[in-house]
């Protein structure tokens, strides 16, 4: 487990010699402070060897610095990554990369190396949804990007590896508690536990915990068009009543989140079992359903099971065979009243039913080899068999009668789907000097939807000097387009079969040093992208053509409806580097770090990338106080301004962009005075801009020459009080 926690960029910079020359125990902290890190390359390594920019955030820097999810961590602790938050859900990209609406499907999530990531929409929760309890929480590896080599699809832009505490490191049972008056509580009751079963020692680490939100009240600038802004004709209603033609206020009962789960890991010898479970209710007001409406929600359920065994390979290599299971399950509900989203009837409030589910099954196997027993050649090979089954359903009904306009339907235009994955990869580690590493490797994906996909990796690293550290990689990764991508069609698109994977083609060059328990890092990336997936619009005629064929699940064809494809269509690249310095000193007590990416990224027609800031970071410090005293910590994120994601096919003039952004949170924790066991924190967090580049409402185009998108506000304020209790 990783204990580094960090501060200020430019402290460590001129700072960075002097502590470790000052401090006679700085080679102690260095050895404690080394960040190990398994998901780069699959066998534990350090950072500065990893053959990708790496960053472990441990458990102690989650609790000191307040984190509250995996999706904060990443914005406060790691670098090159960041998520962006649309009021109650988030998104997450790197290196000036992001795919607005995307579901996080760029990023690869892993939990101990089980991907998280669904097959129907190839969505990944980063924030609260994730709905695994952070006190279990050991260490999150951060892989800044590509890592198809590996991992196959969705592992684009990086790779996210949440690794669980130990039964030894969390031996007993844990209670915590978390509130945020007017917002949000958390609960988690966890454990860990070591027994003898049938002679072999048996160790158990889980846990469940339960996250609500409801508020605090949101407010919107109204918008008011007087008549159905596509259709022409009258709004009829809103959360006040009928006839008004207003989407606006304030929120009071649509912004909700509740978040079960469970998690339970055993290992009995050489056998591992892994199962998780995890809900989400989730009320989302931001969007173009009728204003402050609560039956406007999501449901998802979240199941897997695994079982791994790892076997000796004569004296030199393992293998691991490893059995999966994953569901999932999602349940949208969308209440309008406007003439153009009701398409059934238009003198009527429609409720729409968008039900998709999943089911994967798979066996892996891993083979290792350390020919030589000091890690000196070193050989992968694997191979994994998926198999893919998803479907989805739509249903409209009037919402007051619960008449249905239009009986439950498939929504693939083949029904239910059964597809089959396969996937083969190798990788080879040479270390022919004790100062130069090479890594070369390869997977192939073969889909039945598409061509198989190649993902070769090649890097190199060399430490010239002590301390020192020189890296380059060259790599190439790719997305599978989802089942509902091209399989699915809706009241307003079309199946895309055509689709292709997108890709990604990546340079990197990094240079780090270390002195004692002071890492500093300086990276360049080129990363190119072709094929990447794009909507656009069909031109009326072939619209209805479309419709009339069963090509989309509206029944009838009205000029108000606009009808969207997908095509593989976006060239997209970006450039930068990304700079960090972390560290810790004066016996580990001070703890600081900062990280800067700065990034040009651009699409095909030159245009910026929508929703993802061109420069951003992080700044951190905490100082431990002597005896009992507590943790003092505070913590920054902050990004320039970005595009808003409507700004360039909303039609608006000037392009819309939102604000730079900056959050400063502030973190005490510690022992409760005269009750043993008892820690607590406290959590002050305040956000210095008012909203996100996230258009939201009924119209997300522009009206009239000078109209600008209402964007998703900010809970700019909080303060979240925590107890936590060990027996």
């Amino acid at each position: 487990m990783t204990r580094k926690v960090s501060a200020f960029f430019a402290l460590a910079v001129l700072l960075g010699t002097d502590f470790a020359h000052a401090d006679d125990t700085s080679a102690l902290e260095g050895l404690l402070e080394e960040q190990i890190v398994t998901t780069a390359s699959k066998s534990a390594e350090s950072v500065t060897a990893a053959p990708a920019l790496s960053r472990s955030i441990s458990a102690d820097e989650i609790r000191a610095f307040g984190m509250r999810s995996v999706a904060e961590a990443i914005d406060f602790l790691a670098f090159g990554m960041r998520t962006e938050k649309r009021l109650g859900t988030e998104e997450i990209g790197a290196r000036g990369m992001l795919f607005a609406g995307d579901n996080g499907n760029h990023v690869l999530l892993l939990i101990d190396g089980h991907v998280g990531n669904e097959p129907l929409y190839g969505s990944a929760r980063f924030g609260p949804s994730l709905a695994l309890p952070l006190e279990l929480v050991d260490h999150i590896e951060v892989i800044v990007g590509p890592g198809s080599v590996l991992y196959g699809s969705n592992a684009v832009l990086g790779v996210v590896n949440v690794v669980t505490k130990s039964a030894s490191t969390h031996a007993g049972v844990h209670a915590a508690l978390e509130i945020t008056p007017l917002s949000s509580g958390r609960g988690t009751v966890t454990f860990g536990h070591t027994a003898t079963i049938l002679g072999t020692e048996t160790r158990f680490t889980g846990g469940v915990g339960y996250y609500h939100q409801d508020g605090p009240p949101v407010t919107f600038a109204p918008q008011y068009t007087g008549l159905d802004a596509l259709s022409g004709l009258p709004n009829r209603w809103s959360s006040t009543g009928p006839a008004t033609g207003v989407w606006g206020g304030t929120v009071n009962r649509g912004f909700f989140k509740e978040v079960p789960g469970a998690y339970l890991r055993v290992e009995h010898g050489r056998l591992t079992l892994l199962a998780r479970g995890a809900g989400l209710r989730l009320g989302d007001p931001t969007r173009a359903g009728d204003f402050d409406q609560p039956s406007t929600n999501t449901d998802e359920w979240r199941g897997s099971l695994s079982a791994a065994y790892r076997a000796p390979l004569g004296t030199v290599g393992t293998l691991t065979t490893r059995g999966f299971v994953d569901v999932f399950a999602r349940d949208s509900h969308l209440v309008t009243s406007r003439a153009s989203s009701c398409w059934y009837a238009f003198d009527r409030t429609c409720e729409h039913d968008h039900e998709g589910m999943s089911r994967r099954y798979g066996l892996e196997l891993q083979s290792s080899f350390d020919w030589t027993h000091d890690g000196t050649w070193v050989t992968d090979v694997g191979a994994t068999a998926m198999v893919n089954h998803v479907g989805a359903r739509l249903s409209t009904t009037d919402f007051h009668s619960r008449r249905e306009f239009a009986e439950e339907t498939s929504i693939l235009t083949n029904g239910d789907q059964v597809r089959r994955v396969l996937a083969a990869n190798a990788q080879q580690v040479w270390r022919p000097l004790d100062v130069l590493t090479l890594n070369v490797g390869a997977r192939v994906d073969a889909d039945e939807r598409f061509p198989a996909v190649l993902s070769p990796r090649v890097a190199a690293s060399l430490s010239p000097w002590k301390g020192g550290t020189l890296r380059a990689i060259h790599s190439r990764a790719f997305r599978a387009p989802s089942y509902d991508e091209t399989e699915g069609r809706g009241l307003d698109y079309v199946a895309s079969s055509w689709l292709v994977p997108e890709k990604v083609e990546s340079y990197e060059a990094a240079i780090e040093h270390r002195i004692g328990a002071h890492r500093t890092t300086f990276g360049f990336f080129d990363m190119h992208f072709d094929d990447v997936i794009e909507r656009e619009q069909l031109p009326a005629r072939e619209a209805a053509t479309a419709i009339a064929a069963g090509a989309t699940a509206a029944r009838f064809a009205t000029e108000e409806l606009s009808v969207y494809r997908l095509r593989n269509t976006v060239h997209a690249e970006t450039t930068g580097f990304t700079a960090a310095v972390e560290g810790a000193a004066l016996e580990t007590r001070l703890r600081y770090g900062a990280s800067f990416t700065a990034a040009n990224a651009r699409n095909t027609d030159g245009d910026p990338i929508t929703v993802a800031p061109s420069a951003s970071g992080n700044a951190r410090v905490a100082y431990a106080f002597p005896d009992k005293w507590p943790t003092l910590a505070v913590a920054s994120t902050f990004a320039s301004k970005a595009l808003v994601d409507r700004a360039i096919d909303g039609g608006f003039s000037p392009r819309p962009y939102a604000p730079p952004q900056l959050e400063l949170r502030a973190t005490l924790t510690g022992e409760v005075p005269w009750v043993p066991r008892l820690g607590y924190r406290v959590i002050a967090s305040h956000a210095f801009h008012d909203r996100t580049a996230y258009a939201v409402g009924p119209t997300q185009r522009a009206l009239s020459a000078t109209a600008q998108p209402e964007l998703a506000p900010v809970v700019r304020t909080s303060v979240t009080l925590g107890l936590q209790y060990d027996f």
